[in-house]
């Protein structure tokens, strides 16, 4: 096989929320604040659509997804430090709204877009007692029920910019490798690939391979 290069088209942005069966509801699972201004802060709903009272955790995770996407959520000061959450817990009674603010706070001077995973988790306590919900829940309390949203700093002016590489594998298969070196994200919806030879010669990949590459979302820097 020939060295190959791929050309994309036809981009657009898509949100693609990681949501569990829940007795609550978050919106919006996609947020854009700027490094510093008014624009730092975001508003988040929590809606119990349940008949019983809900306690909520809400936290904030860095995105550190491996080359196949996979992440790891680890709890660190450093990100704590970044972001004032208000309320981070709370109780909701049956079919109550509640309205959480979250301001990033962190350096100001940020030339590359940070990606953040907003988690809210459901968890059991006794909540005819507030008082025992502490400021992190303890490892021996079991998640009931938990949204997965995504949270963005992007800087002005961020762009994003994807280099692409093919190569053959042992059993004569094409591996791809897009790297986003540019300093905002991007996720690939409706994308149309082209397979270029040396010699110009135009190969478009048909639906199968196209599926198989799925939508990604390509991180600034990943």
């Amino acid at each position: 096989m020939n060295r190959t290069c791929l050309a994309l088209a036809s981009m657009i942005f898509v949100a693609v929320p990681l949501i569990s069966d829940a007795a609550f509801e978050v919106s919006p699972v996609i947020m854009t604040v700027s490094p510093s201004g008014p624009d730092a802060s975001v508003s988040v709903s929590a809606v119990n659509t349940g008949e019983t009272k809900t306690p909520i955790q809400i936290s904030i995770f860095r995105r550190e997804p491996d080359q196949d996407g996979k992440e790891k959520y680890e709890d660190s000061k450093e990100i704590n430090d970044m972001f004032q959450i208000v309320p981070s817990q709370f109780i909701l009674d049956p079919k109550e709204k509640r309205t959480i603010r979250i301001t990033y706070v962190g350096d100001p001077k940020v030339a590359s877009e940070l990606a953040f995973r907003v988690v809210s988790e459901e968890f059991p306590i006794n909540v005819t007692d507030p008082s025992k919900v502490k400021n992190k829940a303890v490892a021996s309390i079991s998640i009931v029920a938990k949204y997965v949203s995504s949270l963005y700093v992007k800087p002005k002016d961020a762009e994003p910019k994807l280099e692409i590489t093919a190569t053959e594998t042992k059993d004569r298969k094409m591996q791809l490798v897009i790297k986003n070196t540019g300093t905002t994200h991007k996720i690939l919806k409706d994308v149309t690939y082209i397979a270029q030879t040396p010699e110009k010669k135009e190969f478009t990949f048909p639906i199968d391979a196209e599926r198989a590459i799925g939508t990604q979302n390509i991180l600034a820097g990943k």
